[in-house]
Order: structure tokens, then sequence, then C-alpha cells
């Protein structure tokens, strides 16, 4: 299993998640994923590509309600080149309320744009010089756009988890990227079958598909004042208003009390009210909170059920005692000390 981790995109300069970066290639971790939020994801990558030399590089994720997917294509183009083929494409349908307060384009249809999407993300970049590339679909049309450099090999992953999601997944994409919030029982039992299914019914091979799983993570010696952080983090995610890609998953593993406390109390102002309604089985659960050795322990429960673990700070930049920076090397420093243990044990499988 491999093992990345989700660089800030607040709090800190593009210098400052750079230097981030390095960090983790210094520390042997496989990967970091530029978050799209409070910035764009593309020009912090650029220069990601541009201050590393071996660690896998991508976005988690670009909003294709946000650019065009031709767009996308160039950019990832772009990027490929300056890196050597080191990226890794993430795309997501976004937060609907992100899409119509802040880009002003209405969500509607998302399954099947991101079906369309895809399919011209994917026959752009793997198109030769001279090919010409046409897409006439029910919501998007491009071309006719003729590619003058060979194609680099660039992975598409598609982010999601409701089931419709899932499916355009394993239809269209290399793979699925899945949010925070999952247990390992509910990726095996709910999560995967779907996926596979899809990707089978379209005549795939799932096993040829990649499934990346980002997983909410506080590094702390005090294992209260690690859980009291992933609770402040999942009550966030109710902020102005419940995300539906969280709502849905902490519904869908008998959580639905929490959610429906959440939703009420957080839009309201009422916050402490709402870190106290997130009960610990939630947290131990679906994050990982505690010293890291406790952290490395429950990140393993992943192994062998995905390709990848994108670790994700569950702290913020107002969070911590400590400095920002310092808060997201302790990510770093637990992802870093897993690869280092998976190498020194040659008992251990071949990462996905």
């Amino acid at each position: 299993m491999d093992v990345g981790v989700a660089l800030p995109d607040a709090g800190l300069s593009v210098r400052d998640v750079v230097t981030l970066a390095q960090e983790a290639e210094a520390a042997g971790v496989d990967a970091v994923y530029a978050v799209e939020a409070v910035r764009t994801a593309t020009v912090p990558l650029a220069a990601i590509a541009a201050g590393t030399s071996v660690i896998r590089f991508g976005p988690y994720a670009v909003n294709a309600y946000a650019r065009s997917a031709g767009l996308t294509a160039l950019t990832a183009i772009d990027l490929a080149a300056l890196a050597g083929g080191r990226l890794t494409l993430c795309v997501a349908a976004g937060n609907r309320h992100l899409n119509e307060e802040i880009h002003g384009v209405e969500a509607q249809r998302p399954a099947t744009r991101m079906a369309e999407y895809l399919t011209i993300l994917r026959r752009m970049l793997a198109a030769e010089p001279g090919q010409e590339v046409r897409f006439e679909g029910e919501l998007l049309r491009m071309g006719p756009w003729l590619p003058t450099t060979p194609p680099i090999h660039v992975p598409v992953l598609l982010a999601g988890v409701q089931p419709a999601m899932l499916r355009t997944a394993g239809r269209h994409a290399d793979g699925v990227a899945l949010g925070v919030l999952h247990s390992p029982e509910h990726v095996a039992a709910v999560v995967l079958p779907q996926f596979r299914a899809a990707a089978e019914a379209a005549g795939r091979d799932p096993a040829l598909l990649r499934v990346t799983l980002g997983v909410s993570v506080a590094v702390d010696e005090d294992r209260e004042a690690a859980r009291a952080a992933v609770r402040r983090m999942v009550c966030a995610l109710f902020s102005p208003l419940p995300h539906p890609y969280y709502e849905f998953a902490m519904r869908e593993q008998g959580f639905a009390s929490t959610v429906d406390a959440l939703a009420r109390l957080v839009p309201e102002g009422r916050w402490r009210e709402a870190v106290a309604a997130v009960p610990d089985e939630l947290v131990d659960t679906l994050a990982v909170a505690g010293d890291p050795a406790a952290s490395r322990a429950a990140l393993a429960r992943y192994d062998g059920l995905v390709d990848e673990v994108v670790l994700v700070n569950a702290r913020g930049p107002l969070d911590t005692a400590e400095p920002w920076q310092d808060s997201n090397r302790a990510v770093i420093a637990l992802a870093g000390g897993m690869r280092a243990t998976e190498l020194a044990s040659p008992a251990r499988p071949p990462s996905g």
C-alpha cells in the first residue's frame, strides 16, 4: 500500500507548500497531493513539479465544473511533461454549494457530466501527434483538437463515493479517489463492490484500476487532544452547510444521528455543542487519532484493501498550538515512518 500526504491549501504560501513536498520526498513518502478549496491546485502543483524530482503528485481533486475538460487535459499535459510523468490526475464534480455560489455554475446531472468529462480527458491524454480528437455528448463537446507532442501516461481518477459516481469511475476512469471518513469495513463491504461491479459490467478488469483513499489524521501523543482535533474537523464539514459527500458517507456508516445534530448546530454557530455531539466511536472508526505508533496501526487496517492512503491533516491553521507548518510535518513524518517500516519488513507484500 502506497502512502501519500495531502498538502494544505490554507495558512501557508505556495513556497511553504513546496517546502513540505520536498520534505515529504526526502522522507520517502510516495506522493503528495494539492487540495483545491481555498486556492487552486494547479499553481502549487507546477511549483511542486519543478521543485521535486521523484515523488508522485497530483490534485485531490480539481473541480470539473470550474474548468472545461479540454483545459484540464492541457494543464495535465503540461504538468506531466514538466515532471517526467509523475502526475496522477484526480477530478471531482465538487460541492454543489461551492459550484453554484463561488463559480456560478449549476451542478446539473453530475454523473453524466463526469462520464463525458472523463472520456474527453482520457482521449486527449492518449492522443498521438496529429491524431484528431473530437467529442460530442449530451452535455459536453470539444474538438477538433490536434496534439503536437507524444502522449505521457497520466492516470485519471474520479473522486466520489455515492453509487452513481462509483459506477462512473468504474466505467470511465483509471480508478476512484475516495475522500475521508470511511472505515475499512465500509470500503470493503459497500464501496469496492459497487466500483468493481461497474468496471466488470463495462468489460474492464477491476484489478487494473486504482483505489485511493483519504484518511483524516491527527497525530498527538495526547490521544484525547488528537480526538478533539478530528471532532472539530468533522464539524467544519458542516459549515456553512453540510457537505453532501461527507453527510452521505457518515449516514451510510450508521452515524445519522450525529449528522442530524451537526446539520442543526453548526449553521447556528453552536460550535461547542457540535463538537460535543461527535462521539468517540465516529472518531475511532472513520479517522485516525493518536500518537505515531497508534496511528500507524490504525492506518494498517487499510493495507491490502486500497492501493494508496492519502493522509489528510485533521487540524487546521487555526486549530493547533504548534506552528501550522510543524503540524503538517508531523503528518509527513507519520507517512515517512510507515514507508520505513514497510521497507524494513521483507514479509510485507509489494504495494498496490
